[in-house]
């Protein structure tokens, strides 16, 4: 397959995902000032709000959605903290996209990701989906 018709179907995959979660229906003014408090207390890390995606099947679910992350860490490193979190076999393959719909390379730095995603209230909001990789 064409390497643009890939990125052209993830993109479409992506766009199909719920944008909404528990934590988005708190009121804006406090998910802001949460954020706030969080940025001021510790400026070397950042918040991350993770869910399940409509589009997983899988039984799989995170204990909690709110993420305290070192800003100098890898997406990679991200996300085998959160395959940890899930207790995934090695067999499965998990995805992560951003609010934006955009799946962000493993070598990014979660701080480039979180400048160039993060939401109004200060947040940087993912969702995860599963795939089994072989059969």
């Amino acid at each position: 397959m064409e390497l643009n018709k890939v990125i052209d179907t993830a993109k479409n995959y992506c766009n199909s995902i719920s944008k909404i979660n528990d934590f988005q229906q708190l009121p804006f003014e406090k998910r802001k000032r949460e954020s706030s408090t969080i940025l001021k207390k510790y400026p070397d890390k950042v918040g991350i709000i993770v869910q399940k995606s409509n589009t997983c099947y899988d039984d799989i679910e995170l204990d909690k959605q709110k993420f305290l992350v070192p800003r100098n860490i890898t997406m990679g490193q991200f996300l085998y903290i959160i395959r940890k979190r899930l207790k995934l076999k090695a067999e499965k393959a998990i995805y992560m996209f951003t609010e934006s719909s955009s799946i962000p390379p493993t070598s990014f730095l979660i701080s480039n990701i979180y400048n160039q995603n993060v939401n109004e209230d200060g947040f940087l909001y993912m969702y995860y989906t599963s795939e089994s990789t072989f059969g």
